[in-house]
C-alpha cells in the first residue's frame, strides 16, 4: 500500500502482501490464516464478545437505542429498531502510526521493532 493514500485492500491482497513478507508460507495457508482470523472475529461478535488485538486495537459492540423518525417522502413517523452496531477502537499504536506523519524510513524503522507488533 502506497503512503499517505486511503484506498481499500481485497481479501487476496492482503494474502498476497502477507506472503511477500512471509515467503516459508504457502499462499493456501495464508489465506487460511487470514480468513480463520476475519470467521473467529465475526463468530465472537456476533456473540456479544469482545476481541482483543494487542498492537491492533479491539472490536467489540455497541447498542444503537430504537427512534422514531419520519419518512421524509409521505411525513409519516416511522419505528427504527435498536440493533448492535460493530465498533472498532484502534490500539494507541495504530493510534499514533495514523496521525503522525512518517517518512519511508520511519515506517521501516517500526516495522523492525517490537514496539508496533501485533500480539496474537
Amino acid at each position: 500500500m502506497k503512503d499517505q493514500e486511503f484506498e481499500s485492500i481485497t481479501c487476496s491482497q492482503l494474502v498476497e502482501q502477507i506472503a511477500e513478507r512471509q515467503r516459508r508460507l504457502s499462499h493456501k495457508d495464508i489465506k487460511l490464516a487470514v480468513k480463520l482470523s476475519f470467521d473467529y472475529v465475526s463468530r465472537a461478535l456476533s456473540l456479544g464478545d469482545r476481541v482483543e488485538i494487542r498492537g491492533f486495537g479491539s472490536f467489540s459492540l455497541r447498542f444503537k437505542k430504537p427512534k422514531t423518525m419520519h419518512n421524509p417522502l409521505t411525513k409519516e413517523l416511522i419505528q427504527i429498531p435498536g440493533r448492535n452496531i460493530p465498533h472498532f477502537k484502534p490500539s494507541h499504536l495504530v493510534n499514533k502510526r495514523l496521525n503522525k506523519k512518517l517518512t519511508n524510513e520511519t515506517i521501516q524503522a517500526h516495522n523492525n521493532t517490537d514496539e508496533t507488533s501485533v500480539n496474537f
